[in-house]
């Protein structure tokens, strides 16, 4: 069984390298942010992965803790972009 999640390690950690790559490539801030969400969910499924296959809690911990950091960041992400399509403009805030 080790076998299995030692090659399944490795596999994502193949992909997020190839997202890492990808990120230099993506010319839009929306496509660079798919990517970037990209690199988030095969961090939290490579540290769910390793946590279950090593019996430690504290990595399963991390990887739900990294799963809430994307989607406040999805969050954030969107609500910017609404505003600046909405109003034609960038709006930068309290600045």
């Amino acid at each position: 069984m080790i076998l299995i999640y030692t090659a399944a390690c490795i596999a994502m950690t193949a992909l997020v390298l190839l997202a890492l790559g990808g990120i230099g490539l993506m010319k839009t801030p929306v496509d660079r942010m798919l990517a970037a969400q990209l690199l988030g969910t095969m961090g939290t499924a490579l540290l769910a992965l390793l946590g279950h296959a090593i019996d430690a809690r504290p990595l399963l911990d991390v990887a739900l803790v990294l799963a809430l950091l994307a989607l406040v960041t999805t969050v954030a992400f969107v609500q910017r972009g609404w505003v600046q399509h909405s109003t034609g403009r960038v709006d930068h805030g309290d600045r």
